[in-house]
């Protein structure tokens, strides 16, 4: 599933701040597994799609590549609801 704005995901790794986190120490954890927020911005950094989660209990926003982020829940646009995403299990 693309990712878009408005998903609610989930953060599926630790990630440690790389020097690009403002106001975070080099190599401090700022996200963990199961974390979740809201897509609220998507933008480019060398030449690769990131995405910017707003997380509402900390009021922090944090940058992303795909792969570390699980989709929970969809916004369908057609009936205007949240609809829950099932992970594929292989």
């Amino acid at each position: 599933m693309d990712l878009k704005i408005n998903q609610l995901v989930k953060v599926n790794k630790v990630i440690r701040n790389d020097g690009t986190c403002g106001g975070c120490s080099r190599g401090e954890e700022i996200a963990y597994v199961g974390l979740e927020g809201f897509i609220c911005d998507i933008q480019d950094f060398l030449f690769e799609p990131v995405y910017v989660v707003h997380f509402m209990e900390s009021n922090r926003r944090i940058g992303f590549r795909a792969g570390e982020l699980d989709v929970v829940e969809d916004f369908d646009e057609e009936t205007e609801t949240w609809v829950k995403v099932e992970k594929a299990t292989s």
